[in-house]
């Protein structure tokens, strides 16, 4: 009797492992059948047509998978995604930074796409791919523009939709183009485009909470290998001092290669709320007493946050981040290009914050 059960255990098991490998398989290509595309870790991936369930594990991804049309696949995502059309039922895999393998694994997702943004990410895909699980390496904020058109595509061609994905590949490009038109005569702008500021926060009535403590260290700026700043690039006459994708900023660096910087522009998202006009003009006078003291945004007082939506597109790699973000960051890099009822636009008429409350009438001005 043991060796008869033994027997069925051992069939079962197989016809679940033949199962498996006939859904979705890594660095294979036995199916006719199935869909094949190659992902940012060089592996070739096979899977069936028209993914059943999907787990996003950053914003980026599950804000593409949404804008494309597949929120109501999505059965699990990283905690740090806001997209309002994500299922209110779907599991949390752990963070965007940290994504939490056991969760993904339990979930069991037809797909699940992790991007290459971090190490602790990458390590989480391996760790995935080595366990069996369908997982696919997405490209991340530290690539270029091409590194979205190439999720969009293979996100359509694993949902058996390549139509679709050329179609919004044509819609971000013929947006970047139209905006290119407008500031092709621009003076060029040196940019710095930036997060973090350490611990810097305010409290609900914009007041900073913690501006004595700013020492201006714990920022990263994009560099011209960014998404962001390879956006920028497209539809602006810009540029930055900073190389490669995106890059702390230690106070030497800030002190002695950011003099010639005429803009800085903070993303400011996660947070309780914007800064008024007010705290905005005491964080560049603590700025002052800083190695940023050097900075010539700072010393002009051309500081910028762009926080709510407009932050968080343009921390993420999504087509939200080219249609409706990059408008506003390049109204901001080259203002001059721009104009309000025929008067000409400038880093003095522009609103020191951009919030959800003025987002639309700020990309009105470069439609």
């Amino acid at each position: 009797m043991k060796n008869s059960n033994a027997l069925i255990a051992i069939v079962v098991v197989a016809i679940v492992a033949i199962a498996a490998a006939a859904a979705f398989s890594v660095n294979q290509g036995d199916d006719p059948e199935a869909i094949t595309i190659v992902d940012a870790a060089g592996n070739k991936i096979e899977a069936p047509a028209g993914a059943i369930t999907i787990t996003a594990a950053s914003p980026s991804i599950a804000d593409i998978v949404c804008y494309m049309g597949y929120a109501d696949k999505l059965v699990s995502v990283s905690k740090n995604c806001t997209n309002p059309l994500i299922p209110s039922d779907v599991v949390l895999c752990g963070s965007y930074s940290n994504p939490d393998t056991d969760a993904i694994s339990t979930v069991d997702a037809t797909i699940t796409f992790i991007d290459n943004s971090n190490t602790k990410a990458v390590t989480a895909y391996e760790t995935l791919v080595a366990a069996g699980q369908n997982v696919v390496l997405l490209y991340g904020s530290d690539d270029t523009f091409y590194g979205l058109y190439k999720n969009i595509e293979i996100i359509g061609t694993l949902m058996g939709e390549e139509s679709k994905a050329d179609d919004i590949v044509k819609e971000l490009k013929d947006e970047i183009s139209a905006l290119r038109a407008k500031t092709l005569s621009a003076p060029t702008t040196t940019a710095l485009v930036t997060t973090g500021f350490g611990t810097l926060a305010t409290d609900a009535n914009g007041a900073f909470t913690n501006l004595d403590a700013v020492t201006g260290a714990g920022v990263y700026a994009a560099g011209k290998d960014s998404l962001v700043f390879s956006l920028a690039g497209k539809t602006s006459n810009t540029t930055t001092p900073v190389s490669g994708g995106w890059n702390p900023l230690d106070s030497d660096y800030v002190s002695t290669s950011t003099a010639d910087a005429d803009v800085l522009i903070i993303l400011w998202t996660n947070k309780l709320s914007e800064p008024t006009d007010v705290e905005v003009g005491k964080f560049i006078e603590k700025l002052k007493t800083t190695a940023w003291a050097n900075c010539g945004a700072v010393q002009n007082g051309n500081v910028f946050f762009l926080s709510d939506t407009t932050g968080s597109d343009l921390s993420r790699s999504t087509p939200y981040t080219v249609l409706d973000s990059l408008p506003i960051l390049t109204l901001y890099l080259n203002p001059g290009c721009f104009s309000d009822s025929g008067n000409p636009l400038s880093w003095e008429t522009l609103p020191t914050c951009v919030t959800d409350d003025n987002r639309a009438s700020l990309v009105a001005y470069t439609a």
